[in-house]
């Protein structure tokens, strides 16, 4: 009976260790901390991201883009697809990235070029920091008392809401990504965030970032005529695919037919 009893208490013991060991995150501040852990290895992903804006300036506009982006850590490489309607113009552009090397052409610029970039779709530059998974949490991480979070249908939802200029480089970057071809040539000055918030979806299960919601109002003068423009913008971004990507490799087609951006000849 005493080996039984002491069977049981070593059973006992077990399962609660086990119990301990699986124990969920309580806070915003312990999801981030796993989600970056989780993230930081991860050397591809595909990222699925809509752009919807609205805004004044003189007249009111609207933009819509859709992007799709297959990114590679090691070796560096990305693929990007876009489609951008700006009232009733449109635009479509495709980026390589691979070994060092960019290669773009648009509806605008109807061959492949080899060393450029125009505001047509995200630059480079910005696309390398919204596909930095980590760099992104690690900075949600630093407002983690901040956000307010749920567990809903698997997910934790965190979400961010704020406003005003401590958020004043953040607020930069929203219009980067959203307004590259105007934002980019620096004609906006005193940049003021009116609110935002930003969401995110993390797998209760495995603490992979999968959904980004980000909702922001702004607005800036320019400098050229010193009219205020103002924005509403919301993207959303669909995370999949995780490790699921082959290096990026540009295909023959635009190796071969490439113009150099500086000599205006063949590339390649």
């Amino acid at each position: 009976m005493k080996k039984l009893l002491t069977y049981f208490l070593y059973i006992a013991l077990i399962i609660g260790l086990t119990a301990c060991s699986e124990d969920k995150p309580d806070t915003s501040e312990e999801v981030l901390e796993a989600s970056i852990k989780a993230v930081n290895p991860i050397n591809s992903y595909h990222t699925d991201m809509e752009i919807k804006q609205e805004g004044v300036y003189g007249l009111p506009f609207k933009q819509t883009s859709n992007t799709a982006m297959d990114y590679v850590k090691e070796p560096e490489g990305i693929y990007l697809k876009t489609k951008t309607r700006v009232d009733q113009a449109k635009v479509e552009g495709q980026l390589y990235f691979a070994e060092g090397d960019v290669y773009q052409k648009d509806t605008v610029i109807d061959h492949w070029v080899k060393g450029k970039e125009t505001g047509f779709h995200l630059w480079l530059s910005h696309a390398k920091e919204q596909l930095n998974l980590t760099k992104r949490l690690e900075w949600l991480h630093t407002h983690a008392n901040d956000i307010e979070m749920e567990v809903k249908e698997g997910d934790y939802i965190l979400t961010l809401t704020g406003s005003g200029d401590t958020y004043q480089e953040w607020s930069k970057h929203i219009l980067d990504i959203s307004m590259p071809a105007f934002y980019q040539s620096k004609f906006g000055k005193d940049l003021k965030n009116n609110g935002f918030t930003y969401t995110v979806h993390i797998g209760e299960k495995d603490f992979l970032l999968t959904k980004v919601i980000t909702e922001a109002d702004l607005q800036l003068t320019v400098d050229d005529d010193a009219k205020i423009l103002e924005t509403k913008t919301t993207i959303e971004e669909d995370i999949s695919n995780f490790d699921g990507i082959d290096p990026i490799e540009v295909p023959d087609t635009v190796l071969d037919s490439a113009v150099d951006n500086k000599t205006g000849e063949k590339a390649n």
